[in-house]
């Protein structure tokens, strides 16, 4: 789970009223996929896979406000010879 800074938060709340895009938000988002994955690929490895199929990401915010954000990685760790 990411926290979200409160000023960024309050930043991109502005551009969500007014239009435009918000790229802390993005960011973040970003930042939190990538360490979902290498976790995933860490645990395969200790697993012995070699790859990973049918991977699949879920969001969610939660928390007082929606103040966080759970970002979730499944996929079949296998290996191929």
């Amino acid at each position: 789970m990411r926290d979200k800074n409160f000023l960024k938060d309050f930043g991109a709340s502005l551009r969500d009223f007014f239009g435009g895009r918000t790229d802390s938000y993005e960011k973040a988002m970003l930042e939190g996929r990538e360490t979902a994955q290498q976790e995933m690929r860490e645990r395969a490895e200790k697993l012995g896979a070699n790859a990973i199929v049918g991977v699949s990401f879920g969001y969610e915010t939660m928390g007082q406000a929606n103040g966080m954000i759970m970002i979730s990685v499944s996929g079949t760790a296998v290996k191929i010879d």
